[in-house]
């Protein structure tokens, strides 16, 4: 420990109910399954720095960070919103609000959430969101946003809810912040 060689913390791992004990990466088997997701807003808490960053003033209604989930049992643990510093994020003008999606996925979250009538207002690349802070929907507290190479475009909204204890990634990318 001393010389760096050893770390001690602490992190998350798989348990197993029936025989009360941890579980090894090799021992999880995974199986597909059609798991329950959502879409959840976290309003900015600065609505001023967002429109400077997106270069916009002619913004109506308040401006959320968009992320979606398969876990929403874990929204309680969020504590930060991760979004990929190379990603191009657009400021959506959708009615009475606006909302950030990765850019590439605007299209698809339109169509899943049956929206037809937007207007992308401008872009900024994820890593000028860095840190900007979002109001937790249920919670009451203010979450950061930040950066996370975990981060795709494979589905959802380019913004992954974050939540250290429910997760290896999570749990990584939390100790980093």
């Amino acid at each position: 420990i001393g010389n760096g060689h050893l770390h001690k913390g602490a992190k998350p791992v798989h348990w197993c109910v029936d025989c009360r004990s941890a579980l090894a990466e090799a021992e999880v088997e995974y199986y597909d399954k059609t798991s329950p997701s959502i879409d959840v807003a976290f309003q900015a808490v600065d609505q001023d720095a967002l429109k400077a960053k997106f270069a916009v003033s002619n913004v109506n209604g308040p401006i959320s960070l968009v992320i979606w989930t398969t876990t929403p049992w874990t929204l309680p643990a969020n504590r930060a919103i991760s979004i990929a510093p190379d990603f191009d994020y657009a400021l959506v003008q959708i009615d009475g609000q606006a909302v950030i999606l990765a850019k590439d996925l605007v299209e698809s979250v339109m169509q899943r959430i049956g929206v037809t009538d937007y207007t992308i207002l401008g872009t900024v690349k994820g890593a000028e969101l860095e840190l900007l802070r979002f109001t937790h929907p249920f919670m009451g507290f203010d979450v950061p946003a930040i950066l996370g190479d975990h981060v795709t475009l494979d589905a959802g909204t380019g913004a992954v809810h974050t939540a250290p204890g429910h997760g290896p990634d999570d749990y990584v990318i939390g100790q980093k912040y």
